[in-house]
Parts: C-alpha cells; sequence; structure tokens
C-alpha cells in the first residue's frame, strides 16, 4: 500500500463508518499451556456464541473500537492487537478481525448481565460457532486463520 492510500485509509477510519464491522479473536493459556478462546453471547440470545465485535465508530480507529468491544461485550483486556490477514464478510459488510493476547479476565465489566462468556478450546470454539449459522461464517474462517498464526506464536 502506498503512502497516499493509507493515509486514506487512515481517514476513512477516523471518520468513522457504519458500514464496517471489526471483530477480535481473544486468547489466553490457561494453568496448563493450551490455548483458550473467548467467546460471547449474542445481546438477548444466550444460546447464540459468537466472537467480541462492533461497527466502526465516528472518531475512532478500528483498533480503538476493537478494544472496546473486547472490554465492554467480553470482559477482557489485552495486548499485542494486530490484524488479521484476509478478507471477511458479515451481513454483507466488510469485517477487519484483529487478534488480542488477554492479559486480564474481570469478573464484570459492562454487560456481563446481558451476555455470557467463555473461554474454550480451538476445537470447541468451532462447535460453538457453527451453531449460529451463516452468522458466524466469517468468524469461524477468521477463527481458524488465527488459529494457525496463534499456535506458531506458542508452539502448540
Amino acid at each position: 500500500m502506498n503512502l497516499i492510500a493509507a493515509t486514506v485509509q487512515q481517514q476513512i477510519q477516523a471518520r468513522g463508518r457504519k458500514d464496517a464491522k471489526v471483530a477480535v479473536i481473544a486468547w489466553t493459556l490457561n494453568k496448563n499451556g493450551k490455548v483458550r478462546y473467548v467467546l460471547i453471547t449474542s445481546t438477548g440470545n444466550r444460546v447464540r456464541w459468537t466472537l467480541p465485535k462492533g461497527t466502526v465508530e465516528e472518531g475512532k480507529t478500528d483498533e480503538q473500537v476493537a478494544l472496546e468491544e473486547c472490554y465492554e461485550e467480553g470482559g477482557v483486556r489485552g495486548r499485542r492487537l494486530k490484524k488479521l490477514p484476509g478478507s471477511y464478510k458479515i451481513e454483507g459488510l466488510p469485517l477487519t478481525v484483529f487478534v488480542m493476547k488477554v492479559t486480564k479476565v474481570l469478573r464484570n465489566w459492562p454487560e456481563h448481565h446481558e451476555r455470557g462468556r467463555r473461554l474454550v478450546s480451538f476445537k470447541r470454539a468451532q462447535e460453538m460457532l457453527k451453531k449460529g449459522g451463516k452468522k458466524n461464517k466469517a468468524m469461524l474462517k477468521a477463527l481458524r486463520d488465527a488459529h494457525a498464526q496463534i499456535k506458531k506464536t506458542v508452539g502448540k
């Protein structure tokens, strides 16, 4: 990407877009050193599991929105927010996916009364996302892509 294209992209991100979404694949290691992924339930539907995600807001970058959604929806804080390469869409809108290493799992967070949260294995995360049907198709693909990268990072 050339300098002009990068600048235009940053300006678009800072203005905010109601036609773009961000999602986060948040992960941590359990006591046994196994990778666990953060899944949350949809608002008002404690049966359908998904990833923390949100709409890009005016005046905020994709990264800022991603971190806020992890905190507000999933009750996790983290670092190493890294954009996942690839092209994803959700409900016909472009979806930017980030991978984040969780540094803190909170007991209380803004939406803890509205959502469930689980930290699960890759296999279990796939199963739970598949149950969400077509709405989770992009999330499932992103999870698989991220898992391949995370495995290289932690060696498990």
